[in-house]
């Protein structure tokens, strides 16, 4: 992780003032919506009170936090992808500049072939810039749930307290998953590596193939390589995929006991 951001922090710090102005955004987006269920609960209690005065203005202002929410939301959306784009072309231009310069025994020598040196510039630096991309959610969420934190501290400790029960059980299955993710990413960027290099092959040796009757031995390895790729994509795609049924069924016995326990509070009071 330490190598990862000496790598990439060059490449943000460029773009730490619009950074900022993200970070702010997001800030912003939280804010807006965090205040949506106060606005909520007051605006039912001017209906059982008859306040006609409130009834009007409490909906305007709910309507109003959302479209406030949804302009800093653009922006913070706007720029975290704008910047993510700037900086994979940077890498892309540097990684051209340095094959550029490059000695020739390493093309011959590379295991991957020059197919693997355009994978790099175009599937991994794309994974890297997808990377990029989540850093609005990472911007952005943490304060929602500092917000809502506090809100539901201000309503009822207690209750807060019983829900952060269930927090670290979440926690640690989704960080056995990301691991594992990880693990099958590597593998998965290596097919793809491999499956670039037989497709530039096919290509740039097309009169070779057709000469000496070789499209079903390229057929094969691509076909082999592909089954390979989507191996490892289906593991990924099974493992990020869980995360939601798994972690939403635990938040779902959580909401049970919640439910109870509120119960239990408003019989008490009758």
């Amino acid at each position: 992780m330490s190598l990862i951001v000496k790598i990439l922090w060059p490449e943000l710090r460029a773009h730490r003032h619009r950074l900022i102005f993200v970070l702010l955004a997001g800030m912003l987006v939280s804010a807006s919506k965090a205040a949506v269920p106060e606005l909520l609960g007051r605006m039912n209690h001017a209906w059982e009170t008859h306040d006609a005065t409130m009834a009007m203005r409490l909906p305007a202002l709910i309507a109003l936090s959302w479209i406030v929410s949804g302009g800093f939301r653009y922006f913070h959306m706007y720029w975290m992808r704008f910047i993510s784009e700037m900086v994979a072309v940077n890498l892309r231009r540097r990684l051209m500049n340095k094959y550029l310069n490059l000695n020739l025994s390493f093309f011959q020598n590379f295991v991957s072939g020059t197919g693997g040196l355009i994978s790099r510039m175009l599937n991994d630096i794309g994974i890297i810039q997808g990377g990029f991309e989540k850093l609005a959610d990472i911007m952005r969420e943490p304060f929602m749930i500092l917000f809502s934190f506090g809100y539901l501290l201000y309503l009822d400790w207690r209750l807060t307290l019983f829900i952060l029960a269930g927090a670290p059980i979440i926690t640690t299955i989704l960080r056995k998953i990301s691991r594992s993710v990880r693990k099958y990413a590597k593998h998965n960027q290596e097919s793809m590596e491999d499956l670039t290099q037989i497709l530039k092959e096919s290509l740039d040796g097309t009169r070779i193939v057709q000469s000496f009757n070789l499209q079903s031995e390229m057929r094969s390895r691509f076909e082999a390589q592909a089954r390979e790729f989507l191996r490892t994509k289906s593991k990924i795609i099974a493992r990020e995929e869980s995360s939601g049924p798994i972690s939403e069924s635990i938040t779902s016995i959580v909401v049970f006991c919640l439910l109870i326990y509120i119960g239990q509070q408003i019989l008490g009071r009758n």
